[in-house]
């Protein structure tokens, strides 16, 4: 039986080489880009910070080796709805996504100093 955990292992291509994330590794690490997201899944917003969910971030998809070698980031990883109801994913070329107008982070309540101003 495979479900869809074992699926997401051999679908998702890493953002950084052109191979799944089974193949570079043991582990699927996300990573947050400071980039426009414009497709509704594997999307990142913040329920404490509202203005999040107008302008939600990118995410990367890398395998461990890409990590560890510390290798430039080429895509972003975007999906949507498939035509069977479950989420198909797709990789978009870093050199096409957007800078957000408000880089919500910056206004995360962790991100304000605990002591001091």
């Amino acid at each position: 039986m495979v479900n869809d955990s074992d699926k997401l292992w051999d679908c998702l291509c890493c953002c950084g080489e052109d191979h799944t994330v089974r193949e570079g590794g043991s582990h699927i690490n996300l990573i947050q880009l400071k980039k426009l997201a414009k497709w509704p899944y594997l999307a990142v917003s913040n329920f404490l910070v509202p203005i999040s969910k107008k302008y939600p971030l990118a995410s990367a998809v890398v395998c461990d080796r890409c990590l560890e070698e510390k290798r430039e980031i080429r895509y972003a990883m975007a999906g949507r709805q498939g035509h069977d109801g479950h989420a198909e994913y797709y990789r978009v070329p870093f050199n096409e996504l957007e800078d957000p107008p408000v880089y919500w982070p910056d206004f995360h309540p962790d991100s304000r100093p605990i002591f001091g101003n």
